[in-house]
């Protein structure tokens, strides 16, 4: 899966229509950046935007339970003698899964900013095709990291910590740092003596990267549709997601481990049954080869060890299960009480019976009686026709 994350530029921007964007396929990496118009931004599975740290104010309120269609005008007045401008011009969003916790008692993070820079940054994207999916804040509360930006004439300090997120000219941050301190390349010698701690480089776009792995999402209440998607498209996002997220790689590979232990697993069970029949026929084949050491071509050992015993039986005088007098007497011990036949026909191996009034519970209980003694049953137009069964029938 492939996702698009582009920085929001504040109102003061010199970047003027141009947007920072970061290009990555697993959510981790940075594949691609550049500065750009916003309709030559590279197409992607998804478009994430990012509003800089200095556009959002953070505040932890108790908010308490109110229907979803009223929460929004719930925080404008929880949070009126809080904020500086005008509630109503300003677009709010709670933290993740904070729905559990209206009305809890315990307090709820909330980003705010201005909600007519935000609606406007966002339809720009939409006008060039880049339909936003997710909106996110640059850096959230509580990480304790420190991220320095800008350009040595105009370098930015962003802190987190549990108070919020707080942005202030790099020159008006004095004393050291507690958490891990980032900066972009052209402020790094600028960080490090301003605030007297080792910096690790981070470039914009991995900054941006980083930044649209958060659960965070601004696309709330009157904004909530810049983040909608249909069923279609969040059900193709979701199945990349599992088939490309670093996240599913270990399932992804318990699964094909499990197909693979299932396809050995049947294919050895396969193999193990067909070598018990070929051991079973070669059983057969050698008791066939010992009994008539003078048959040469050998084709079906139980049919022929059955035709073969048959003739041998007949040469003596036995009576064999395909001799009329064997047939008779099966057919008469299967016979339903008070019933006989009008007359039979034979040729040797078939015995047909005419003249038979039987019901259909009657016939099943005949045929039934004549394959346990190993012969098969047929009714047809002139009568009940009978023959040795099948040697795979037989018992």
């Amino acid at each position: 899966m492939s996702s698009l994350i582009v920085a929001l530029n504040p109102p003061s921007s010199r970047a003027g229509g141009d947007y920072a964007y970061a290009l990555t396929s697993d959510g981790q990496s940075v594949a691609s950046h550049g500065t750009v118009s916003p309709d030559l931004l590279p197409q992607a599975t998804e478009t994430v935007a990012v509003v800089p740290a200095r556009m959002l104010s953070w505040h932890r309120p108790m908010v308490p339970k109110a229907p979803n269609n009223r929460v929004g005008e719930v925080l404008q007045g929880v949070l009126e003698e809080q904020l500086l401008d005008d509630p109503a011009a300003l677009h709010f969003a709670l933290q993740p899964h904070a729905k559990a916790m209206l009305g809890s008692g315990e307090p709820i993070w909330v980003a705010a900013c201005d909600k007519g820079w935000l609606r406007g940054a966002l339809e720009a994207l939409e006008s060039a095709g880049r339909r936003v999916s997710r909106v996110v804040p640059e850096m959230v509360p509580g990480t304790g990291q420190w991220w320095v930006f800008g350009t040595p004439q105009m370098a930015w300090c962003a802190q987190s910590d549990d108070h919020g997120v707080a942005v202030l000219p790099l020159d008006a941050v004095h004393g050291r740092t507690t958490g891990a301190v980032m900066a972009e390349p052209a402020v790094s010698a600028l960080a490090e003596k301003q605030l007297g701690a080792k910096v690790a480089i981070r470039q914009q776009a991995q900054q941006l990267v980083a930044a649209a792995q958060s659960d965070w999402n601004l696309a709330q209440f009157d904004m909530a549709s810049a983040g909608r998607k249909g069923a279609g498209e969040k059900a193709l996002l979701g199945w990349q997601q599992f088939a490309l997220g670093p996240a599913w790689r270990p399932l992804r590979w318990g699964l094909i481990a499990a197909v693979l232990i299932q396809f050995v697993a049947i294919n050895a069970w396969a193999w193990k049954e067909q070598s018990l029949m070929a051991a079973k026929r070669a059983q057969i084949r050698q008791l066939y080869v010992e009994a008539f050491p003078e048959q040469k071509q050998i084709i079906d050992p139980m049919a022929q060890m059955q035709r073969d015993t048959a003739a041998l039986q007949q040469a003596v005088g036995q009576v064999t299960a395909r001799d009329f007098e064997a047939m008779l007497s099966q057919v008469a011990n299967a016979l339903p009480n008070g019933k006989a036949p009008a007359g039979v026909e034979f040729r040797v191996g078939e015995l047909k019976v005419k003249g038979l009034a039987l019901s259909a519970q009657e016939s099943s209980t005949l045929a039934s009686r004549l394959k346990e003694a190993g012969y098969a049953a047929f009714n047809q137009p002139d009568g009940l026709t009978v023959t040795l069964a099948p040697t795979r029938d037989r018992r």
